[in-house]
Parts: C-alpha cells; structure tokens; sequence
C-alpha cells in the first residue's frame, strides 16, 4: 500500500553556504547518518504512518528519524531536541527545515519514537550491521569480550522524585546499592566490534544473559571464547560450562578466602592480570557512552524505550569505529 507523506519545505538562501562554524558538525552528522541510513531505512517504512490532524499527510519517516537520530548522538531531552535543532544551522539544514513552524510536535515525536520500539529496530540493524560486514569479509572471531555495567534510573521515590520507573530494580555490587538497569555488551575479540546488546533490569545476573546469548543467540554459534570478570564465575563451572556449550570460559577468578590466600593468591593475581589487558577494550567501550553520549543516567522511564535508546548508541560507535577503520559494509 502507498502511503502519502508530507514532505518538509525545500531548504532556502539560509542554507546554500551553511556558516563555517557549522561544516565540521554538519559533516560528521552525514558520514554517520549515510552509514546508518542504509541498515534502517526498509524498516522505517514499515512504521504505519503517524498522522498529523486536520487532513494534513503525515511526515516522511526518514524525516522523523534525522531528529530522533540527533537526540540519540547527543543524548538530548526533548526540550533541549527543539532547542538545539532551531538554534543551529547544521542541525537545521541536517533534518530539512528552515523554521520552526516545519519542526514536528512532541507528541508525534513520541509516537514516532514508540513505533521503532514495536518493530524491534535496535536488534534487527544491529544484526543486519554484521550480516553486512560478513558479505565484505570482515568476520566475526572465535572469542568474545562480555561485560555489565549499571545504568541508574531516572525517578526513584526515596530521592524525593515524584515518578518512579516501574522496570528498574534494586541490585547490590561491592556494598553500593543501585536502581535501575544492567546494560549487558559482548564485543569481538578481534575487531573490537560491540557483536551482542541487552538490557534489563538492575537485579538480573550477568552470568543469566550470557547464558541466554549462548542458548538462544545464533551470533555465538561460532564463538569458542568468552573472556568476562569474576562476576561470570561466581555461579559457574567453567569445565561444565565447556562440556555443556563448547565454550571455553575465560572468567577472572573470586576473592579468595582466607585460608586460600596464602596458597594462591600469587596464581590468583598473576591470571587475573593477564586478562585485564584483553578486558580492557570492553571497559573503553563503556567509558565511551559516559565521555561521548553523557550516560550517566537513563534517558526514559521504562525498559523498552531505554533498550532502544542504549542499542542505537552502541550501534552509532561501531559505526565511528568503522569509520576510524575505513571499512566499507554498504
């Protein structure tokens, strides 16, 4: 079925020479997106198109995701969304409008952004990413870095916030109590690709969702190596886990007791300093989302929206990181 779509105002004298400041960002916003674009663009127009009112056609989808792919590189509010796209020129130019009559009401930015959720978009490009790669060459290797790290809620009743998130749970690690979600990562050993995203509430162990990839996920089928923190060892048998999957698990070792520490605490640390060098490339991977996309709390109020949200952010920099590569995959 054809769907009509109100298209924005072609862009006027304002945009023929952006200002100089604007070129570097401006640039930068088209080399990722004209990456991107390609590995979305059959499932945005599988989104039922979100009207308008008063018999107006509803905007392109494409349109609609440029804005919602700004808020996500900058991890922006809504707010701040409008406030930056009609305050700067490369923005402006970049989404299509010339003022701020073009620019989308929130309420259909929140549907829009609602309808990517339904289809399950975050997954499918990230899978459709690698499928990609593989038709140029570039293969996933035999091992895998897995790793968790807290993303703390927004609300929470006993800091006094009048709204709480229903999803995020209460979880303890090293005596410091959190609320809110587990962002779970796996990247490629060799290509330092972030391969597999989860997210779930605080309270889920890590050891669950890599079991769960290993079971369920066809992506690991070819993995033979997991390298992950003493928290992947604490409810496991790594030789049972080999029997079971023909996985070898590379987990750093618990503390020790101590009757134990006198015995083994030299072979203890001299292993866990080993893999510290090869776990390292999953720390940067969460250093980045603090450093480039200011993650220092989640962004919604519901688990769903925030997996699409960290599933995008996590997919932008496997992207910078093959553009740093020059690595072609469209």
């Amino acid at each position: 079925m054809a769907y009509s779509y109100k298209k924005p105002a072609a862009n006027t004298s304002l945009f023929v020479n952006p200002l100089p400041h604007s070129k570097k960002t401006a640039n930068m916003l088209e080399k990722i997106y004209n990456l991107l674009l390609p590995l979305v663009k059959d499932n945005l127009y599988e989104i039922k198109p979100i009207k308008q009112g008063n018999g107006r056609a509803p905007y392109e989808p494409e349109f609609l995701f440029r804005i919602i792919f700004i808020r996500i590189l900058y991890n922006l509010s809504e707010r701040d969304l409008r406030e930056q796209i009609l305050d700067r020129v490369s923005f402006m130019k970049f989404v299509g409008i010339s003022s701020e009559h073009e620019y989308p009401s929130r309420k259909t930015l929140r549907r829009f952004l609602k309808a990517l959720n339904e289809i399950g978009l975050g997954t499918k490009v990230l899978n459709e990413l690698f499928t990609r790669l593989e038709s140029k060459g570039i293969h996933i290797s035999k091992g895998a870095i897995v790793d968790a790290k807290y993303v703390e809620a927004q609300g929470r009743k006993s800091n006094g916030s009048t709204r709480r998130d229903k999803d995020a749970k209460f979880s303890k690690k090293n005596e410091e109590v959190h609320f809110g979600y587990k962002l779970h990562i796996a990247i490629d050993k060799r290509t330092k690709l972030i391969s597999k995203v989860e997210v779930t509430p605080g309270n889920v162990a890590d050891i669950t969702v890599l079991q769960k990839w290993v079971e369920k996920d066809k992506l690991y089928n070819q993995v033979t190596e997991v390298i992950a923190d003493r928290g992947y060892d604490s409810r496991t048998d790594t030789t049972a886990y080999k029997r079971k999957y023909g996985l070898k698990l590379i987990a750093g070792k618990r503390k020790l007791s101590k009757a134990e520490k006198t015995i083994l605490r030299d072979t203890i640390d001299q292993y866990n300093r080993k893999i510290s060098g090869v776990r390292s490339h999953v720390e940067h991977i969460f250093g980045r989302l603090v450093t480039e996309f200011k993650i220092h709390k989640a962004r919604f109020y519901d688990l769903k929206t925030n997996s699409l949200w960290l599933e995008f952010m996590l997919l932008i920099l496997n992207i910078k990181i093959l553009l740093r590569r020059n690595y072609a995959f469209i």
